[in-house]
Order: C-alpha cells, then structure tokens, then sequence
C-alpha cells in the first residue's frame, strides 16, 4: 500500500509538473504574439511617419512652386549655394574644366536642378571667368545652359605645350 499511494503522490506531482509546463508554454507563446504585436504597430508607426513625412515634402515642394517672387531668388540663392559646396572648385588649369562639368551635373541631378536655373547657377558660379565671354553670347544663349558649357570648354580648352625649336 505505501507503494500504491507514493505512485499516486508521483502522479499527481507528474500531473502538477505537466500543468505547470503547459501553463508556462501558453504563456511563453502569448508572450511571443504580444511582441510580434509590438513590432507590427511598430513598423505601422514607421510607415505612417514615412508617410506623414512624403505628404510633407510634397506640400512643401507644391509650395516652393507657388512662391512670391523675392523667395524665387532665395531658392536660387540656396540653390546655387548648395551646388557650389557638392561641386569642385571652379579650376585654375583649363585641363580640368571637363572635371569641373562633370563634378557640377552630379551636383545638379542630385539636388534636381531644373533645366531652366542651370545656366543661371553655372554663370553664377564661374563669376568672372566668364564675363569676357558674355560678350559674344545672345540674350536667348544666356538661359541655355549646354551652349554655355560648350563655348566655356572651347573657350579654356587645355593646348598642347609647344616644343622648342
């Protein structure tokens, strides 16, 4: 009889244990649902500012379109501000002016230079290299930002040093 009521002890014990593990399971898993939940609202509060952020720049791109007139040119001003700082310095040596183009069309597809403003930025930046040469550009040329880049090419373009005779 001892034998028979130490084996129910065992099994109620065995039976408590398997309760317990199985109460420690549900809550483990409940555990992991309440942190899967926690990420998901996460990553939907992430998506929302990314989108709060999109219909900001948005509306603050719709309003940079429909500005007054004096902050037209402080948008050209901080234009050609920020192109000047991601292009090279405007060179000395005439070998590196294709850099110098290169270096500036990087820094105009970065910051979504309009068509319209390059020719302004470019003559902006180059200052008095090129008063000489707006001379024999036309009114319409000015605004025409490739055929400024043309004639300041043909215009610094490196020669070959001579040889002695």
């Amino acid at each position: 009889m001892l034998d028979g009521a130490v084996l129910k002890k065992r099994k109620k014990r065995l039976k408590g244990f398997e309760k317990e593990k199985l109460k420690k399971s549900e809550r483990d898993k409940l555990e992991c649902e309440l942190e899967l939940e926690k990420i998901r609202l996460a990553q939907f509060e992430k998506q929302l500012e990314i989108s709060n952020a999109t219909r900001a720049l948005a509306n603050t791109s719709q309003a940079t379109e429909i500005v007054e007139p004096g902050s037209l040119t402080d948008n050209l001003k901080s234009l050609i501000k920020s192109v000047k700082t991601l292009t090279i310095p405007v060179p000395v040596r005439s070998e590196s002016f294709n850099l110098f183009f290169h270096s500036l069309e990087k820094a105009f597809q970065n910051k979504s230079v309009p068509n319209e403003l390059k020719a302004e930025i470019i003559l902006n930046i180059l200052g008095e290299k090129v008063n000489n040469l707006l001379t024999y550009v036309s009114q319409e040329d000015l605004g025409d930002y490739e055929k400024i880049k043309q004639l300041v090419l043909q215009e610094f373009e490196p020669t070959p040093p001579r040889m002695p005779e």
